[in-house]
């Protein structure tokens, strides 16, 4: 690959370049490195609810509210008295409450960075492979250029305590839609200041899958000619997510003996194996093994069925919040060679998209 770490751009940057991985499970934005040479890295949950749910001190509350043209979403922020706007409808990328997401994702990245100089940004967004690509194995551009001008339509968009306090609105002037999955390949092979990665040149030349296990999906690629093209016999989606092993714990849970599964302990318990409080308080780590092994017996049969052994593979590359959430099933079960799980995994979308709008496309500039 090009070395450009000590080449300096032909001309101005004159956009803030975001990678943001708009998926089920969360909202991802990666932005490179600070000035210490620390990463760049957030996650919003995506959770959005139609108006104003939130009641209290305007300062707190608002924060949470994004205006998007007449209509507020309450975003990020899980309300178990009120049933959130589904994330998983094939009308969520071209959604309202999606762009309020991706504005509350920018907001949190100016409020994280402390200071920002004004410049609007340039963003890489993404599509599951099922939706990127036709079943006839074709980009998807209706759907690909309508999710493109969505973010640049003019919309009015911004978060209330901003808009309150004066502040201007965040625009979004450049956008592209790229591949889920197939921008983790990407990551791989671009280090974040645009070099050739230790292993880009083997990876370039070579067959390279990505199994990206997200909230809703599993999405399969496998890579060509240096992951511009992709072999569509073996790549595809399944609906096989982080949201399918929560469903599964909910379901022992309750035949378990509990008539209702509360929310609130749940996330906890997810986290601590303990479900409950007090003297009703259960362990109950060996539930969420067993839906962490029920699956990663469908999640085998799936990559089984796309890819096989994956011998022939210079990489198989496991990358998703999925992926950090079952880091310790999927070394157990494919402890081989060509196996890696991606640094950060739940960040490696976004940080190839990020690398990608930054790097490939050059973004940052304005367009001639």
């Amino acid at each position: 690959m090009k070395n450009t770490q000590n080449e300096k751009p032909a001309i101005e940057e004159r956009y803030i370049v975001l990678g943001i991985d708009d998926g089920h499970g969360g909202t991802k934005l990666y932005a490179g490195l600070d000035q210490d040479g620390n990463e760049i890295k957030l996650t919003i949950p995506s959770i959005a609810y139609s108006g104003k749910v939130l009641t209290g001190e305007e300062d707190s509350t608002d924060y949470y509210v994004v205006k998007v043209n007449e209509n507020f979403y309450t975003v990020g922020k899980k309300i178990n008295s009120s049933v959130p706007l589904d994330t998983r409808t094939d009308e969520y990328p071209t959604s309202e409450y999606n762009k309020a997401l991706i504005h509350q994702a920018i907001k949190a990245y100016i409020d994280h960075i402390g200071t920002y100089d004004g410049r609007a940004f340039a963003i890489a967004t993404s599509l599951p492979v099922s939706r990127y690509y036709t079943p006839e194995k074709t980009k998807n551009m209706p759907l690909i250029d309508m999710k493109t001008n969505f973010l640049l339509n003019g919309d009015v968009c911004f978060n209330l305590k901003d808009h309150k306090a004066g502040k201007p609105l965040n625009i979004i002037k450049r956008h592209i839609v790229k591949c889920e999955a197939q921008t983790a390949y990407f990551n791989e092979i671009i280090d974040v200041h645009g070099n050739g990665s230790e292993d880009s040149d083997l990876l370039i030349s070579s067959e390279c899958a990505v199994i990206d296990i997200g909230g809703k999906t599993t999405d399969i690629v496998v890579t060509l000619d240096g992951g511009n093209m992709l072999d569509g016999h073996r790549s595809t989606s399944r609906n096989l997510g982080i949201l399918t092993i929560y469903e599964r714990i909910t379901s022992l849970i309750l035949e378990s003996g509990y008539k209702t599964v509360n929310a609130n302990w749940l996330d906890f318990a997810l986290k601590s194996g303990t479900y409950g409080i007090g003297s009703q308080a259960k362990d109950i780590t060996g539930l969420i093994q067993q839906a962490k092994n029920e699956f990663m017996i469908e999640l085998n049969n799936f990559i089984s069925k796309q890819i096989g052994g994956g011998d022939d593979l210079a990489l198989v590359l496991f990358c998703g919040g999925g992926a950090a959430f079952l880091e310790k099933e999927i070394k157990e079960k494919y402890d081989l060679p060509n196996v890696r799980i991606a640094e950060s995994p739940e960040y490696a979308n976004a940080k190839g998209l990020y690398k990608l709008a930054k790097y490939m496309y050059k973004m940052y500039a304005e367009i001639k």
